[in-house]
């Protein structure tokens, strides 16, 4: 019987010292995950922009506008479409896209330090 109520007191004990190391983790891993949010919508909103500039530019307004439409082909395509209409390769967007990719591991490791909530 002394055992079981030993056994209690410590579960009771882990969980306490357990609280501070979670709020720690729960607070870093939200921050990584803001840090991760702001990278990943800055080259987003970064390329999306150059996108409809480009096409704006060869091919003019209502064809960007029209381009809405077709936004995740575009955004997804977006250096082999610059390569093919400049004929240079697109570093620029080669590297706002690995960034971009970059955010999300970024945010999804955040989630991965934050933890389960109880």
């Amino acid at each position: 019987m002394s055992s079981l109520l030993f056994k209690k007191e410590t579960n009771r004990n882990k969980k306490v010292m357990k609280q501070p190391i979670q709020k720690a983790r729960t607070g870093v891993g939200c921050v990584v995950q803001i840090i991760a949010g702001i990278l990943w919508l800055g080259c987003a909103l970064t390329t999306t922009i150059l996108i409809f500039t480009m096409i704006a530019d060869v091919a003019g307004t209502w064809v960007a506008i029209i381009g809405f439409i077709f936004f995740p082909i575009l955004f997804g395509l977006a250096p082999l479409i610059h390569w093919l209409i400049t004929g240079t390769f697109p570093l620029l967007y080669l590297i706002l896209w690995l960034a971009g990719w970059g955010g999300m591991l970024i945010f999804y490791l955040g989630s991965r330090i934050k933890g389960e909530e109880e």
